[in-house]
């Protein structure tokens, strides 16, 4: 069975700090899929990051998804994966966040799997919140957290 790491997220903008967290990934799972779901919390409308990501990531498989990460992560498993969820973290703010997620998704399915890996030093304090701010104050201003 190929063991198959999903990547999910908003990913708006896809940053260096996501970059770390996907080679990481890539360097212990046999496939990695970077997973684009829709955030309620976010209004992101009317971008097409699907496209965007093809585009700066041409050599990685990047899918979006609609609903609960559940759902999609069931629906892999129907194609034959071991599939195993990867969340990057940056502090112990993320860290508390993530692991609250993970009590949500172990009540929609028990046995769901999830790592958690760290960001590098460099990357800990870039968030795609944060240059989403930048880009509105300043276009350009953020362009060195960007790959």
């Amino acid at each position: 069975m190929k063991r198959l790491a999903i990547y999910p997220g908003t990913f708006a903008p896809f940053h260096k700090g996501h970059l770390d967290i996907l080679k990481k990934s890539e360097a212990i799972f046999d496939e990695v899929i970077i997973a684009i779901g829709a955030n309620p919390e976010k209004n992101l409308s009317g971008e097409n990051r699907l496209e965007k990501l093809q585009l700066q990531l041409p050599d990685k498989k990047v899918e979006e998804f609609a609903g609960f990460l559940v759902d999609y992560i069931l629906a892999k498993e129907k194609e034959g994966y071991d599939v195993t969820i990867v969340r990057g973290l940056r502090n112990g703010a993320d860290l508390d966040y993530e692991v609250n997620q993970l009590r949500v998704m172990k009540d929609q399915k028990t046995d769901i799997k999830m790592i958690f890996i760290p960001s590098d030093i460099q990357y800990e304090h870039i968030s795609s919140s944060m240059i989403r701010a930048m880009e509105k104050i300043h276009k350009g201003s953020a362009s060195k957290y960007m790959i």
